[in-house]
């Protein structure tokens, strides 16, 4: 199983809790769409995934900032596009996504 998450909105803090409710319910692979943070807290949590197995998570960068384009609906961030890159990235290589 893998999951693909909606572009990150600064959650950072939940973002833990939220990767090992989901790993207890089955999912091996993350894919984390980035479009907030330009610092060091997410590498920092995907570090400690990292170190303890290396193929659980993938970061996307996801920002638009430098082609200067605008979502239509700017609250969602290019969302529908996330999940149309995340099925052709990782969909030949999961049985569920």
């Amino acid at each position: 199983l893998t999951l693909c998450t909606s572009p990150l909105r600064s959650t950072y803090r939940f973002l833990p809790q939220w990767i090992e409710f989901h790993r207890q319910v089955g999912f091996r692979k993350f894919v984390i769409y980035n479009t907030t943070d330009r610092g060091a807290e997410l590498p920092s949590i995907i570090d400690v995934y990292s170190k303890e197995s290396p193929e659980l998570i993938d970061v996307v960068q996801w920002n638009f900032d430098h082609l200067r384009v605008k979502d239509w609906h700017g609250q969602r961030y290019f969302q529908v596009e996330a999940v149309h890159d995340c099925l052709f990235r990782y969909g030949d290589r999961s049985e569920w996504l």
